[in-house]
């Protein structure tokens, strides 16, 4: 293969090289650079948002609390009222900020006060952004009751 034939003083003047750069993506102006750089700074929070810093709620479903506060620290916000009937004897709550939102985990035990061997019968992981609160994953330990047949109320086949 033969290497292409330039006409003379083209590559030693550097005419060449200016006409390839004027193409690339090199040779943008300073207001497309700031705009570009925005933009990948806006993205990259927006994403760094999203990523949530605790586990699916199911995985910390089975763990005590002396577990929860050796991976996430004391508790550090406060259990938001609801206006259900029900309500938990004990809500912890951590909350983390990341970039434009805050992460929050909330965990309740519903009949007794926490203990070092009882395990969160709800754990919720919720998104506040800018005061609206996102929707998250919950997982809640249930019981199914379900009421013995007795023999004569038996299906026959």
């Amino acid at each position: 293969m033969q290497a292409p034939c330039y006409p003379s003083g083209i590559l030693a003047t550097g005419r060449f090289w200016k006409r390839k750069m004027r193409y690339s993506a090199v040779a943008m102006s300073p207001r497309a650079w700031v705009i570009t750089g925005f933009a990948l700074l806006l993205g990259s929070v927006v994403i760094w948002t999203l990523i949530p810093p605790f586990p699916p709620s199911l995985l910390l479903l089975e763990e005590p609390l002396p577990s929860l506060t050796t991976k996430f620290g004391p508790p550090n916000g406060i259990a938001p009222t609801t206006a259900v009937l029900w309500h938990p004897a004990r809500s912890l709550v951590w909350e983390k900020s990341r970039g434009i939102g805050v992460w929050i985990l909330q965990v309740d035990w519903d009949k007794t006060l926490p203990t070092a061997a009882a395990l969160p019968d709800s754990v919720s992981r919720t998104l506040r952004v800018l005061g609206l609160l996102l929707p998250g994953d919950a997982a809640v330990r249930a019981t199914v009751r379900v009421p013995a047949r007795r023999p004569d109320q038996q299906a026959r086949h």
